[in-house]
């Protein structure tokens, strides 16, 4: 089987490249390719993701496929974009995923597949038919939380499934061992072994200027007795500038992991740390995903994803609006500063079906392309 797999798999941001690897690995029994498709795509991102390629030039190519399938990722929207990456189609880089996936399938009489993305806000009066019709196409339609089940409900889609990112999954992909070409720092290979909390800082959500949110993480280093390692996890959103910025702001003595190579070794170095403490939603998953405690630090009201992963895990409570009052929850545990790991174990198992209902779509092409 031929998969066409959509998604933003060629930009430099952890979460988004998780989900080539993630397919890959829960279809590698019933594929025998997926070809990963973005909107500008033939950008070597990370060392071990795939490369993916542009619909244009698929379509160019003349590839047939079996499926289609869309996400995950924060993707199902008609917003335009400011990513470097896209400059050339900022404006249509999203809606032409979700478009382009729907006329692929329509087009090759195949079936589309929706793998749990978010779906951020109700799309205007242009876009509210197409995504409809989108929709109605889809064989199987998941989303990663009920506010994305809310908005698609809004516009008159019914009976969308609400399932737990799957990068929870994570521990059971790439294990606890280390990759085997793992890069990193010196320092932080030499240290992977003592005890860091790793933390991830955005610039849309520093709460004040540089100097005030270093002095927060060096007092974060002292509660937590532990070194601070700063994770550039999306370096298409200037984390790795602004981690560099904060870490020569500190006088804690930090590690900056300001240039990863590859998405495994962002997933080993936060599996072991003793605590994760950022505004990185998939940092906060891969840290539950490894049983590492966590905290998620996002103050725009509107981010409704951190809220939807947090409801599919019942804590809600590891949401904080700031830097000061991360410092508060954990200063306030004196001696027991660490948290507790959450239970992603009801999450998995939801995950699990879900996977079941996908191959399910999947494995009935299967059966229509050996009829063929």
């Amino acid at each position: 089987m031929r998969i066409a797999h959509f998604g933003t798999f060629d930009v430099a941001n952890y979460g988004d490249l998780l989900f080539p690897r993630l397919l890959e690995w829960r279809l590698a029994d019933i594929a025998d390719e997926i070809v990963h498709i973005s909107p500008v795509g033939g950008i070597p991102v990370y060392r071990d993701v795939a490369v993916s390629h542009s619909l244009a030039e698929v379509q160019r190519a003349g590839t047939e496929f079996d499926a289609v399938v869309l996400g995950g990722g924060n993707i199902i929207h008609d917003n335009g974009t400011s990513l470097a990456t896209y400059k050339s189609v900022s404006r249509v880089a999203y809606p032409r995923l979700w478009l382009g996936a729907t006329q692929l399938a329509t087009r090759q009489r195949i079936p589309l597949v929706v793998n749990a993305p978010g779906v951020p806000k109700v799309p205007g009066k242009v876009a509210t038919p197409l995504m409809r019709r989108f929709a109605a196409r889809a064989d199987y339609l998941s989303v990663r939380d009920t506010y994305s089940q809310e908005v698609l409900r809004s516009i008159g889609v019914p009976g969308v499934t609400v399932v737990p990112d799957s990068a929870l999954e994570l521990r059971d992909m790439f294990t606890a061992s280390a990759p085997a070409n793992l890069d990193v720092p010196p320092r932080l290979a030499a240290m992977l072994d003592s005890r860091f909390a790793a933390v991830h800082i955005n610039a849309r959500y520093k709460g004040g200027d540089v100097t005030t949110l270093a002095r927060r993480l060096d007092e974060l280093s002292a509660t937590l007795q532990a070194t601070i390692v700063l994770i550039a996890i999306g370096p298409c959103h200037g984390d790795d500038d602004f981690a560099e910025t904060v870490a020569a702001q500190m006088q804690s003595d930090p590690v900056a992991f300001s240039a990863p190579k590859a998405v495994e070794d962002i997933a080993y170095v936060i599996s072991r740390s003793c605590a994760y403490i950022g505004s990185s939603m998939h940092g906060f998953i891969t840290a539950a995903s490894f049983g590492v405690p966590g905290l998620i630090v996002a103050s725009h009201a509107a981010q409704h994803k951190f809220r939807g992963v947090l409801a599919h895990l019942d804590a809600e409570e590891r949401l904080v609006s700031s830097w000061d009052e991360a410092h508060n929850v954990l200063g306030s545990r004196g001696e027991n500063a660490a948290l507790a790991p959450v239970d992603s174990e009801p999450a998995l198992r939801r995950i699990d079906e879900h996977w079941g209902e996908l191959r399910s779509a999947l494995q009935g092409a299967a059966q229509t392309v050996a009829v063929r």
